[in-house]
Formats: structure tokens, C-alpha cells, sequence
């Protein structure tokens, strides 16, 4: 995330707090959150914003609920792919032959068949 990402979260934070927004907050903010993916970061905000049991959100409070956000991504993603997946196989691997038994296994069947590549 850019430094200029980090200045928006900040900046939405501030909305509700009135807190100030410095270079230094920024650069602080950065140094501790900056590794997070940005819409990951930003939904951890909304996250601890709406914690009832967070007054003042800090950087240790986004980087708590990132690894929430995170989780239910994996999740998603996850379960998305097993969706995506394709049916497997279903059926006997063994065709059957004419008298109903597996082509591998009739005595006949297989009689006939070397015969024939003779």
C-alpha cells in the first residue's frame, strides 16, 4: 500500500474522531500498516470502526481486523474455486462387454480380442 493510501484511511478515521492528520501520523500510520493490501486495509477500518468495544482506533486495531478480512477472503476464494472445479469422473474405468461382465474379466471377450490383434 502506498503512503498515500495510508493517508486516506487515515483521513476516513478522522471523519468520526476528528483526529489530526499530520505528515508524522502518516508516516507513522505507514510504517505500521503499510505492508497491507490497500482494500484490505480500508475494510478493516470500517471494521473497527463499527467494534463497539474500540474507542480510538490504532494501528494495532486495523492490523486485528485485517487478519479478519484476510481469513474470510481466503475463505471466498476457496470456496469459489471448489465451485469452479469440475465434476469428477463417475462410471466404471472398465468398459463392459456384451455379456454384461468387465471387458478385462470375460474369458470370452478377451479370447476374441487377442485373436483378432493376431
Amino acid at each position: 500500500m502506498e503512503a498515500t493510501n495510508t493517508a486516506s484511511i487515515l483521513e476516513f478515521l478522522s471523519l468520526t474522531d476528528n483526529r489530526k492528520i499530520t505528515q508524522e501520523n502518516i508516516l507513522a500510520w505507514h510504517q505500521l500498516i503499510g505492508h497491507l493490501n490497500f482494500d484490505v486495509a480500508r475494510e478493516a477500518a470500517h471494521l473497527a470502526k463499527q467494534d463497539d468495544k474500540i474507542d480510538w482506533v490504532e494501528p494495532k486495531h486495523i492490523l486485528a481486523k485485517a487478519r479478519v478480512v484476510a481469513d474470510r477472503l481466503d475463505t471466498e476464494a476457496r470456496r469459489k474455486q471448489s465451485l469452479d472445479k469440475p465434476e469428477p469422473f463417475v462410471g466404471s474405468p472398465i468398459p463392459l462387454c456384451r455379456h454384461g461382465e468387465r471387458i478385462v474379466f470375460c474369458q470370452p471377450c478377451c479370447v476374441e480380442l487377442a485373436k483378432k490383434k493376431r
